[in-house]
């Protein structure tokens, strides 16, 4: 039997298999990252603002990356983005922290505006007894702030957070007075309560306090306002009604005491 043998056609001159250069990458794997990290082959490429990791697969042609390794590279990486969004969050607390005076200030207005009535000139009476208070209960305690460089005056109890309290457990009463004991004045209370809550644990978070100066300046601001309030619906209202002088001794007292806390400010200020 005859056999006929065709040639082949390919040509005699391509290079074998083990000529070629196993050091160049066959392909590339592309992780998106927040941050350029080096890791044994992994290399990083900036695409514009974003930043590409690029893993060679010759990094692995030898085996050279264990999947330990691998674990270790994308702890690192979510260790970095974890890093990046805390900062971005501290940022944004400082930043309330600073604003914080200016939502009291708001929220002074906002009682004032909705009550127009006595009993407001009465919260704002009450809110700068409280604030004296407080001043007069740093000297008695004279603890110090957890860094003490941050501010000079005595931390025990906090003053934001005992102002915090009053505003918040008035607002709720206010409400359940306005509204009752209902679905609606329950939601609002919650988030006033947490609005205050919120606002002063940023005093711990800035260190600017410690866990206990805040919760004694919440406990001390919230006894007093339930106070303050009881003292206004058990004495003055009645005491309005009978004697109408008292309207002017209310509007003058909240005047006084304002004008004299002011004053007594700018008298610590300066010295």
């Amino acid at each position: 039997m005859t056999a006929i043998l065709h040639k082949s056609t390919l040509p005699s001159s391509l290079p074998r298999a083990s000529s070629l250069s196993p050091s160049k990458p066959i392909s590339f794997l592309g992780l998106s990252s927040t941050k350029s990290v080096l890791f044994g082959g992994f290399g990083p490429v900036r695409l514009g603002s974003k930043t590409k990791l690029v893993i060679k697969t010759s990094a692995f042609r030898n085996n050279n990356v264990t999947s330990e390794e691998m674990a270790r590279f994308f702890e690192q990486e979510a260790t970095v983005a974890s890093s990046s969004t805390l900062d971005d969050l501290q940022g944004w607390e400082a930043t309330l922290n600073r604003l914080s005076k200016w939502v009291a200030a708001v929220a002074f207005v906002a009682i004032i505006l909705l009550r127009h009535d006595l009993g407001s000139l009465w919260f704002f009476m009450g809110s700068i007894i409280n604030a004296i208070l407080s001043i007069m209960l740093k000297r008695v305690f004279n603890q110090e702030r957890p860094v003490a460089t941050l501010r000079p005056d005595p931390g025990m109890p906090s003053n934001h957070a005992q102002a915090f309290s009053f505003i918040a457990v008035f607002a709720i009463l206010s409400i359940v007075d306005w509204l009752g004991v209902n679905e609606s004045s329950l939601i609002l209370s919650a988030v006033v309560l947490t609005i205050g809550s919120y606002l002063s644990w940023l005093r711990v978070s800035q260190r600017l306090h410690t866990v206990s100066q805040v919760l004694v300046g919440a406990a001390v601001g919230s006894v007093f306002c339930t106070l303050w309030y009881w003292s206004w619906n058990a004495v003055m209202v009645e005491a309005l009604i009978s004697y109408p002088w008292v309207r002017v001794i209310v509007v003058l007292g909240t005047i006084a005491i304002s004008v004299g806390y002011a004053m007594a400010l700018q008298f610590m200020s300066m010295s």
